[in-house]
């Protein structure tokens, strides 16, 4: 009998899953109710503690001081009244035991049923941690779904629930479990911990920050938690600057709000389109009941139309942190990762529809310009490098999952990493415009460690050189030496570059008139200098003439302008730093006089060592000097550039 009324509890546990993960799917478009449901359990959840609450003891009644005395004295001749008798004191009746009821006693018996569900919760748990391992978070959400309604009085399946929730990003069940668990124990760090990382990923980072804090008293030695305070104080610092801004940039700001709501749907509907996921077509079919009229390409063009509007609306810090807020990294990631599917539309000379060919291209250029744009704040490239990488993870355990496919037909269109695209789009579209832009995001996204340590993986240096320069074009050599430039920032990318003359490479172009150019060869080429090998290579002589300082030292003299009576100033103060930069690491690496002189000689000759005297006197004198932003495109302080001038004057 015991053993039937076991399984008839799975079966009704078994209906209870089902249907707890049937409201979860349903809740995930309808947050509100949720939270009424929730609001409705706490309400119970109290009511039910006000009820077990037990009655409060009666007040002992109060004690005189002479009844005190009188309990306590050692006056013992008061115990004269009581006489002493030889009979035996009556016994007292046995105790009269008290019959139970049998619901009482069935009650007292060990629960077989309670037992079988806690002993199933924990198996239940045990295949969750399995599935979470292998990084399947769907089937480990169901088994930590299965231990919580086996046992609700354990705290670890609500935490790991929560955290498979994390994972799957289901933010509003992952902070339900972590209220519950907080409820259960209010100064559990994991659930505080847990429940701001949802808080801070859901863009409260008020409340995010309130919770870290929180962990922070909980665990003072946490390394973690501390770098998690910093980080949503970063953040708080970044809003900041958006409801500080000038009434100039608010205006820009409200522009690219009303942009951004419009131009998330539109891209819904065009990946809704142009995709098999079923999940994002469910979160399409409320927007496509109302834009029914709407055709495709009349879809694409609206996209376009605001892809044009963008890029110019994202020149503030206030309004790159205000596209990340309103989900322009998510939705412009999502977009792409729908264009790498069909990489053959790209060429619109293969297709028999040239028009989507173009459309696809128009999409691929304007979405690789305007993450160039967006990606230069640094909180915007660390959210983009975390959603590549959650794809990533999901992508990875998909394939796992399906069958390996090796026909060479379905190889170009199936989808593929980013990084792995925009390098395609770079060497192999045959496509000006997408090869251009995709240069200049690969350029922003090369500033993040990881990005690099991936492009490692996939590239060599020699193929970053041979990148198309379209007919010497200023943006492409510009976009090439920006990569070169990120990449000399790794060690391992140090040494890959040591492959390639990579030196002769950027002298060829560092005299160009185009200043976006010319300053960016010059900041790779001071990284460059500041190891043994490329210095030695930077200085090497062919007959007695330094052949790749020549036209280094010809940019230096291009970028001073003459006025008058022998005085000079710099037009471009971080080109010119750079460049004396060079020439300070050369003469380092030349520890003897005799080594130096050769060198010595030749900027002699250029009349270089004059051209830094009337430069630092002019520097000396710049508090008279107006250094407007017209002279100089970044904002670099004169005193570092005389510091350069003087080390090196020393060093002649």
């Amino acid at each position: 009998q015991d053993f039937e009324a076991y399984l008839k509890r799975i079966e009704d546990v078994n209906s209870a899953v089902g249907g707890l993960l049937a409201d979860a799917r349903q809740a995930l478009a309808n947050p509100g109710s949720v939270a009424a449901k929730i609001q409705k359990e706490k309400e119970k959840k109290l009511k039910a503690k006000a009820k077990r609450r037990p009655p409060p003891e009666p007040e002992q009644p109060k004690v005189s001081a002479e009844e005190r005395q009188a309990r306590y004295s050692s006056n013992y001749s008061r115990w004269e009244k009581f006489k002493e008798t030889d009979e035996p004191a009556p016994e007292k009746p046995p105790p009269v035991e008290e019959k139970k009821d049998e619901k009482e006693e069935e009650e007292a018996k060990p629960d077989f049923e309670t037992e079988v569900c806690v002993r199933e919760a924990a198996k239940a748990k045990d295949k969750g941690n399995e599935f979470f391992k292998n990084q399947d978070y769907e089937n480990a959400y169901e088994w930590y779904t299965k231990s919580c309604v086996l046992d609700d009085t354990n705290i670890v399946y609500f935490l790991n629930r929560a955290q498979a929730a994390i994972k799957l990003e289901w933010w509003t069940h992952g902070l339900q479990d972590c209220e519950t668990a907080l409820e259960m124990d209010p100064k559990n760090q994991k659930a505080h911990f847990r429940k701001a990382l949802i808080q801070f990923h859901q863009d409260e980072f008020e409340q995010a920050l309130l919770g870290f804090k929180e962990c922070c008293k909980l665990d003072k030695k946490s390394a973690e938690f501390k770098r998690w305070v910093k980080d949503t104080e970063r953040e708080l610092a970044e809003i900041n600057k958006v409801k500080t801004a000038p009434p100039e940039v608010s205006k820009q700001v409200e522009q690219l709000e009303k942009v951004m709501s419009q131009f998330e749907d539109s891209v819904l509907l065009f990946i809704a389109a142009n995709t098999s996921d079923t999940q994002q077509q469910q979160k399409t079919e409320e927007g496509k009941e109302g834009d029914e009229h709407i055709t495709p390409e009349q879809n694409v063009a609206t996209i376009l139309a605001f892809m044009a509007m963008l890029p110019p609306l994202l020149t503030h810090d206030a309004c790159q942190v205000t596209f990340r807020l309103k989900r322009g990294l998510q939705t412009t990631h999502s977009l792409l990762h729908c264009l790498t599917s069909c990489k053959g539309q790209i060429r619109a000379g293969t297709t028999t529809d040239n028009l989507m060919a173009l459309q696809w291209q128009l999409l691929i250029e304007g979405s690789c310009t305007l993450l160039g744009f967006a990606l230069t704040n640094v909180f915007n490239l660390e959210k983009f490098v975390r959603e590549e990488k959650e794809w990533l993870r999901k992508n990875t355990q998909t394939k796992d999952k399906q069958d390996e496919k090796t026909t060479t037909d379905n190889t170009n269109n199936t989808d593929m990493p980013l990084l792995d695209f925009v390098v395609w789009c770079i060497t192999e579209s045959n496509n000006k415009q997408i090869s251009q832009a995709a240069m200049h995001c690969l350029s922003v996204l090369t500033s993040h460690v990881w990005t690099r340590e991936q492009l490692l993986q996939q590239i060599t240096a020699n193929s970053i050189t041979g990148f198309p320069s379209h007919n010497q074009s200023g943006h492409s050599l510009a976009y090439i030496a920006q990569i070169v430039d990120n990449c000399l920032k790794s060690e391992q990318w140090g040494e890959e570059f040591k492959k390639v003359d990579l030196t002769s490479f950027l002298t060829t172009y560092i005299s160009s008139d185009y200043s976006f150019l010319q300053k960016h060869i010059a900041g790779a080429l001071m990284r460059l200098t500041t190891d043994t090998y490329q210095r030695k290579q930077l200085m090497r002589r062919k007959e007695g003439i330094y052949t790749n300082l020549v036209p280094v030292v010809a940019a230096f003299h291009k970028g001073l302008q003459n006025k008058g009576q022998g005085m000079y100033y710099c037009t471009d103060t971080y080109t010119t730093e750079a460049i004396l930069s060079i020439f300070y690491n050369c003469m380092t690496l030349l520890s003897s006089l005799a080594d130096r002189t050769p060198l010595c000689e030749y900027l002699d000759t250029s009349e270089l060592p004059h051209r830094c005297i009337s430069l630092l006197r002019c520097l000396d004198s710049s508090k008279a000097v107006e250094f407007t932003p017209a002279n100089f495109l970044i904002d670099a302080s004169p005193y570092y550039d005389v510091l350069t001038v003087q080390k090196l004057l020393s060093l002649h």
